[in-house]
Formats: C-alpha cells, structure tokens, sequence
C-alpha cells in the first residue's frame, strides 16, 4: 500500500473524528485502544496530529502503517 493511500486513510479517519467528536463514546473508544495497544493512534488522531512513527529494532524510522 503506498504512502498516499496511508496519508489518505489517517486523513478520513481525522476527519471523522472531527466531524462525529459530540457523539463519539471516547471512554469507549480509549478502553479499546488500550486493550488494542493503539492509544498512541487514537491520542493523535484525537488532536488532529500526524501518527506516531514507529522505530525498527535496527532504529530505522517509519510511519506507522494503518490497515483500515
């Protein structure tokens, strides 16, 4: 999956964030994003901020990949 597609998919996901904020149960949302190990993912979709990077054990940088 390319960039683009990844930058796009980060992108709905903030924007239905954004729209949808009232009405969102974000204790729900953040209890499952613990057990799911991906509070870090919703913390910065939350305020609107690019994904965390992830470092590679041989501490190469890359953007975190989203398969929604």
């Amino acid at each position: 999956m390319s960039q683009g597609i990844l930058d796009r998919q980060w992108s709905d996901v903030q924007s239905v964030l954004a729209t949808q904020e009232s009405t969102l149960d974000t204790a729900y949302l953040r209890h499952w994003a613990t057990q799911l190990a991906i509070a870090d993912l919703l913390d910065a979709a939350l305020h609107g901020v690019p994904p965390p990077r992830l470092t590679q054990p041989d501490g190469d940088s890359q953007q975190l990949r989203l398969d929604l």
